[in-house]
């Protein structure tokens, strides 16, 4: 319709009204051009916007997880302490606390970073959803020092293998029994696994007597706990570290969000 108006003013030489027809297809023009720039712009902040909530999300699920390791280790740490005072004072008897804290010592837990939404953004092009060069930069620096964290808490040492190798199988079982670890499910889906802290085993005398005997010809234990012990604190200490860092990370998120 408009066309049909523009060349019917071209035929009748009234270059006015041509001159403004043409004003009026450059502003509607440029005016189409900004809204769809607008429109681009908010669809851009509100994914951008929500990928950061859910980097904020997973980044507290990290802290919650760290958190729960932490304690987790700190308890393995001080049964494996316990273990470790009376073989270096010769106190080592064939009673349950010993067998218990002996066993506990080697328990371990696999550890698996909060990634998924940083993968995601990486797979598909995270300069667009994330903006900030800054923060690109800060979250790949995290992410990359992180698998450090996920590297020292796969480590193991042999005390595990060997003490569940001289310690005989029946008295494990007793164990693992008795003692079972706590599984708490959160809200969110995330595990909270707790070591049992007061339990009786119940286990004959002769039991105890024959897994003594076995765990004498153990040679190295005292040796190969204070190893234990050392990467224990490495995982604690990495933990720590991991967990002040993840949660700056995640206040500068929560920065960007609000």
């Amino acid at each position: 319709m408009l066309l049909r108006r523009v060349i019917e003013h071209v035929k009748a030489q009234n270059w006015t009204a041509v001159a403004l027809d043409f004003v009026i297809v450059v502003v509607g023009v440029f005016i189409g051009i900004q809204v769809a720039n607008w429109n681009d712009a908010r669809q851009l902040r509100e994914t951008t916007r929500t990928y950061y909530t859910r980097l904020a999300e997973d980044l507290n699920a990290e802290l919650r997880i760290q958190e729960e390791l932490i304690a987790y280790y700190t308890q393995v740490r001080n049964h494996a302490l316990s273990t470790l005072r009376r073989l270096d004072a010769g106190e080592a008897s064939p009673n349950e606390t010993f067998f218990i804290d002996a066993y506990q010592a080697s328990q371990i837990r696999t550890y698996t970073p909060q990634r998924a939404t940083y993968d995601e953004l990486l797979s598909a092009g995270i300069s667009s959803a994330i903006p900030d060069a800054g923060l690109r930069s800060r979250l790949a620096n995290y992410y990359l020092t992180l698998h450090n964290a996920e590297r020292v808490q796969a480590e193991q040492t042999p005390y595990r293998s060997r003490v569940r190798t001289f310690m005989p199988y029946e008295l494990q079982a007793v164990i693992r029994e008795r003692c079972k670890e706590q599984f708490f499910v959160r809200s969110d889906s995330s595990l909270v696994v707790d070591l049992a802290e007061d339990c009786d085993l119940n286990a004959s005398p002769e039991l105890l007597q024959r897994a003594f005997d076995a765990l004498e010809a153990y040679d190295s234990m005292a040796m190969d706990l204070g190893r234990h012990l050392s990467d224990i604190d490495l995982k604690l200490a990495s933990l720590a570290i991991y967990h002040r860092s993840t949660a700056k990370t995640r206040d500068a998120l929560v920065e960007e969000i609000e």
